[in-house]
């Protein structure tokens, strides 16, 4: 086992902040921000047994340790067979939870919208934006799913520095028509260059090879 966690296994579990002197949270403070992300079940369990008894506060040290624990890619599956103390289990257990239900609101909005997995990968949008997205699409009228696709696109590519990128979520895109209109909303922006007006005229229709052709012929000044 790492120094860093047999350290933090030697301090034991948190205590009552009131009672402990200050050079013992120093020295907890010290390790944990040290600690790398566990790496066995073991590191894990040490972090889950280090928990305070009651959610009181130990300087935020305690929530510090939690998202040690939440970066460890092994802590959902040690959790599910041992447990800190049962204020800590339910507070973990929730956060658990919501997450998943968040990952559920994010594939719901994902399949009314039909905005694939690269426009997250890519940042394009991240799940905030896409669940307030999502939002005005269930209060609106328009159910018109590529409306929304549309818009977002056209609002984010403005101001956006790398166009590359957008070619990447055009070439996912599976409405024809907004395909290319995307495709003519990349040629208007201001940074298209010759390898962008190239790869442009490979996915679109004649309309857009015509209009990529003609600007790489006739260049902005």
């Amino acid at each position: 086992m790492r120094p860093e966690y047999l350290e933090l296994q030697r301090l034991g579990r948190m205590v009552d902040s009131d009672a402990l002197a200050q050079e013992k949270v120093d020295e907890y403070s010290k390790i944990l921000h040290s600690l790398p992300v566990a790496e066995t079940e073991e590191e894990v369990r040490i972090l889950l047994d280090t928990f305070p008894e009651k959610d009181e506060g130990f300087y935020g040290l305690d929530w510090t340790m939690l998202h040690l624990l939440e970066e460890s890619p092994l802590y959902l599956t040690v959790f599910d067979n041992y447990r800190p103390s049962s204020e800590w289990s339910d507070i973990i257990a929730q956060r658990i939870s919501n997450d998943k239900d968040d990952l559920t609101a994010v594939q719901d909005a994902r399949d009314a919208l039909g905005i694939p997995t690269i426009w997250l990968t890519l940042n394009i949008i991240n799940e905030s934006q896409l669940k307030n997205l999502y939002d005005r699409f269930k209060r609106s009228s328009d159910k018109n799913a590529e409306h929304y696709r549309w818009e977002y696109f056209c609002d984010s590519i403005r101001t956006s520095e790398d166009l590359g990128k957008y070619l990447s979520i055009v070439d996912q895109e599976v409405d024809q028509s907004l395909k290319q209109s995307m495709l003519f909303e990349i040629m208007e922006h201001k940074d298209c260059t010759e390898d962008l007006l190239s790869a442009i005229s490979v996915l679109g229709n004649p309309a857009v090879k015509r209009k990529a052709k003609y600007q790489s012929s006739n260049p902005r000044t």
